[in-house]
């Protein structure tokens, strides 16, 4: 199984016209990448999805106002 990387799941945020809690979020992810999926980022690696939402949460990637989850496409590092 190959890794997703973070920005995909921000993208998914930014892109997605649906507002979505971390449930939702989790459930989505589920659907399009199935339960075990494993997720990297720049500067982290093997993850599941709780680890990756941990991380970008610590980092200010996702922000969560009244539950509902938000990013900013400025936050999105070029790296892949």
């Amino acid at each position: 199984m190959s890794s997703i990387h973070g920005h995909m799941i921000l993208e998914m945020l930014l892109d997605d016209q649906r507002k979505f809690t971390k449930e939702s979020l989790k459930q989505e992810i589920a659907k399009r990448f199935g339960e075990d999926a494993i997720f990297h980022a720049c500067t982290a690696d093997n993850m599941k999805f709780d680890d990756l939402y941990t991380f970008l949460i610590n980092r200010g990637k996702i922000l969560e106002q009244n539950g509902i989850l938000k990013t900013s496409r400025s936050v999105i590092c070029d790296n892949e």
